[in-house]
């Protein structure tokens, strides 16, 4: 049966991350999954949302650090590399449904209250998309990620097993 795999931002930065010459170990293992993913027979998706926190990430990335292999260049070739696999639809990009803030809303307050995960806005968001995706599509898909709070998250609310499961990628 074919995958059906939606990917987060943290997936798509260590995908970009190990794209450089000298990538720590965590970055070189995001990008080979990633890669993996890429060119296997899986069904690939993202969100808008994944796209503009990826630009925002990269840009962040470039300004903040001294390591001159996260320059201007690497930017725009992440950048080109990302939105080319959406050109040539290998990368589908799922819209974010109605309510998603509110309900992303709702699920950050029961994940900090009842559990104490720190589950953050976009994190809630993408697993809103992923959620809306799987249950369009009438089937589990996975959710590429490196946040740890996404396991956190599907084992204290188990429900969301029905269409989401966690693909560590890093």
């Amino acid at each position: 049966m074919t995958r059906h795999i939606y990917l987060d931002t943290c997936a798509w930065m260590r995908f970009a991350e190990g794209r450089v010459g000298k990538p720590d170990a965590r970055n070189r293992q995001g990008r080979s999954v990633v890669e993996n993913l890429i060119t296997g027979d899986s069904v690939l998706a993202t969100c808008e949302v994944a796209l503009i926190e990826f630009h925002d990430s990269l840009g962040r990335r470039v300004r903040s650090t001294s390591d001159r292999q996260f320059d201007e260049a690497w930017f725009e070739d992440s950048t080109k590399e990302l939105m080319s696999l959406v050109a040539v639809r290998r990368l589908e990009v799922v819209p974010v449904p109605p309510k998603a803030v509110e309900n992303a809303m709702a699920l950050m307050t029961i994940a900090h209250r009842d559990e104490g995960i720190a589950f953050h806005a976009w994190d809630a968001v993408h697993l809103i998309v992923a959620l809306a995706w799987g249950v369009a599509l009438g089937r589990q898909v996975e959710v590429a990620t490196c946040d740890t709070d996404f396991p956190r998250f599907v084992e204290a609310f188990p429900h969301f097993k029905s269409y989401v499961t966690i693909l560590m990628v890093a």
